[in-house]
């Protein structure tokens, strides 16, 4: 649904309505989750604004909601694997998302990271950071 709202398209009744495209579905997303597709809708949704892209989306769309409404064991299995795999991002993919700037990823980022105090040229450094860079010692002669 992000992608469609940032592509300015409008889902067809029956996915706009369906529980598992519906807002409670993305409430529900786990945390990590929200911030990578945020990135990904954020980065790539240009892309996805060809007309052919849309048809093939919209049949793919509709292939899903088949299985959810069939209830296919393997929906059920990947939501199961979304809820274990996605509860919290690591460091790197914080610090990419706030390098990016993409407005609607840093809105998915959790206050941990946001009220962190940070540099502007490296907003969330490594933790294992090495400084190759010694400030040599001055001499006052």
């Amino acid at each position: 649904m992000p992608l469609l709202d940032l592509c300015t398209v409008q889902p067809d009744a029956a996915v706009s309505s369906h529980a598992f495209f519906g807002p409670s579905s993305q409430i529900g997303q786990p945390p990590a989750l929200s911030e990578l597709v945020s990135l990904y809708v954020g980065r790539c949704h240009s892309l996805w604004k060809e007309p052919g892209l849309m048809l093939w989306l919209e049949e793919n769309v509709r292939k899903v909601l088949n299985r959810v409404d069939s209830h296919d064991p393997y929906v059920e299995d990947c939501q199961n694997k979304r809820k274990q795999r996605y509860q919290s991002a690591p460091r790197n993919i914080h610090r990419h998302v706030l390098m990016s700037e993409i407005k609607e990823a840093t809105s998915t980022l959790p206050l941990e990271v946001t009220t962190q105090p940070g540099m502007g040229f490296d907003p969330l450094p490594p933790l294992d950071s090495i400084v190759s860079y010694i400030r040599p010692e001055r001499y006052n002669l």
